[in-house]
């Protein structure tokens, strides 16, 4: 009878150098594409044979280092892409800034408009909800942001209307 071998015997298999590649690997590369750069010969593989449940506990297990080189690889393109339209840094900052409060405020009300129906829905539902309130995004409705200041405006001019300026005396 074969004996299943523990979820972190694939990490202490490998040297810190190809666990930090496979690391970029995983951050760039689909499972079946990173199953092969590790089953390829050295050099430009492991010369090793890995099942993808073994893959996915590694990826999964280092989840927040491959996300956090995948986030730094989508920022690189970003800022590749738009820097001739947003030459400075804080006008750059501001378009990501409310691009990505968009996209949550999206998110947000895609949740809310199903009834949540299982625990990763309320999971997901608490994970958007903290990322948008440590980004600080102002979820109002702009519609109403608008409105008010059109009814502001509309109570200064109607008081201008009953309580006229009086006449300077000419001099």
């Amino acid at each position: 009878m074969e004996t299943k071998t523990r979820s972190d015997a694939f990490s202490q298999k490998i040297s810190e150098e190809q666990h930090a590649q496979l690391i970029h690997w995983l951050a760039e590369h689909s499972y079946d594409d990173v199953l092969a750069l590790v089953k390829a010969d050295p050099p430009s593989g492991f010369g090793m044979e890995v099942s993808k449940p073994t893959l996915s506990r590694f990826y999964h297990d280092n989840f927040s280092e491959i996300d956090s080189l995948r986030q730094k690889r989508i920022h690189n393109r970003v800022v590749q892409h738009y820097d001739p339209i947003y030459p400075d840094e804080d006008s750059m900052r501001n378009f990501l800034h409310e691009s990505a409060a968009l996209r949550l405020q999206e998110h947000l009300c895609d949740f809310l408009a199903q009834p949540i129906t299982s625990v990763s829905d309320l999971k997901a539902l608490a994970s958007i909800s903290k990322v948008i309130t440590q980004l600080n995004v102002d979820i109002a409705d702009p519609h109403q942001k608008q409105k008010s200041l059109t009814d502001i405006a509309s109570l200064f001019a109607e008081m201008k209307k009953q309580n006229p300026k009086p006449a300077s005396p000419a001099g």
